[in-house]
């Protein structure tokens, strides 16, 4: 039984999903599945339920949980510090969804931290669930997510919340105060990977869109060029709806929940004297006094 075990155990607490925490160990899901199967041996419990692909932790699960990060934030703690590369006051590791870099850390890393030069910035673009992994693995010191992390040794705080609204760029005749879903298959529909499991199988049970592609901010000249239709968010749409090259279609059928932007740490970075309390600070001031929306 080493470390491993115990990262990969956390992965299925945030993803619910041997398959999805297989992708983000980049491992094989049979390799996930085996080391929750000795875990559950060494342990003598069961610690998931198995029900058509989902997983759900079971209460000796969710007691292991605590212990599993202490365990891992031990090990990265005593990592980081013999490593001298790795010093806060001279570098930091982010990971952000691809949504918050375009409409908010873009912004504020060129107005605070572009100026100085003190620090090096190691910055990832990635999903949610391989930022929250990350975090929680030590290979990034700070996440930037749509999803708040499970983990109780961790600090999540809302940053923002977003609309989600269904933009094309030509009016549609006949349909000014809003659209029913089934007009969607009419419609030329790229899927934007936005949305929570519950609510794709909302939006798409009728599999409505003819392309997917889970980078937003690549979608919007995809829609102008063919187009073609997206929900998408608000702040990262503003400037073309008001340059009218893409307009707004309510949904009559279905009121979308809000985007939310997280910011993700250890809860060591909580305290004063940590070298990035500053910057954490400095970017849930600047993410909660703008007007993104």
């Amino acid at each position: 039984m080493n470390l491993d075990f115990f990262v990969t155990f956390l992965s299925v607490i945030q993803t619910k999903s041997f398959t999805k925490a297989a992708h983000l160990t980049n491992l094989s899901q049979s390799t996930v599945s085996n080391r929750i199967i000795e875990l559950e041996k060494h342990f003598d419990c069961q610690l998931f339920t198995r029900h058509m692909g989902r997983v759900e932790a079971t209460q000796q699960g969710l007691d292991l949980v605590p212990m599993a990060e202490e365990l891992v934030m031990t090990y990265n703690t005593a990592k980081n510090k013999l490593k001298s590369k790795d010093d806060h006051s001279t570098s930091i590791r982010i990971g952000s969804v691809h949504a918050f870099f375009d409409v908010a850390l873009d912004p504020f890393l060129e107005t605070h931290l572009f100026k100085d030069n003190t620090r090096a910035i190691n910055l990832f673009l990635k999903h949610s669930n391989e930022i929250i992994q990350g975090v929680v693995s030590g290979k990034y010191d700070i996440g930037f997510t749509r999803h708040i992390s499970n983990y109780s040794k961790f600090t999540s705080k809302l940053l923002f919340t977003d609309d989600l609204i269904f933009v094309g760029p030509s009016k549609l005749e006949g349909f000014e105060d809003g659209l029913p879903f089934s007009e969607l298959e009419k419609l030329n529909v790229i899927h934007s990977h936005l949305f929570d499991n519950y609510v794709d199988d909302i939006l798409y049970s009728n599999k409505t869109y003819g392309f997917s592609i889970d980078i937003s901010s690549r979608i919007i000249p995809l829609l102008i060029k063919h187009n073609a239709f997206a929900y998408l968010p608000k702040t990262l749409v503003k400037p073309y709806l008001e340059e009218a090259s893409l307009f707004v279609y309510k949904i009559l059928d279905y009121s979308l929940p809000p985007l939310e932007h997280y910011i993700i740490y250890p809860r060591e970075f909580d305290t004063e004297a940590h070298p990035l309390n500053t910057f954490i600070q400095s970017i849930i001031r600047f993410a909660q006094s703008n007007d993104f929306c």
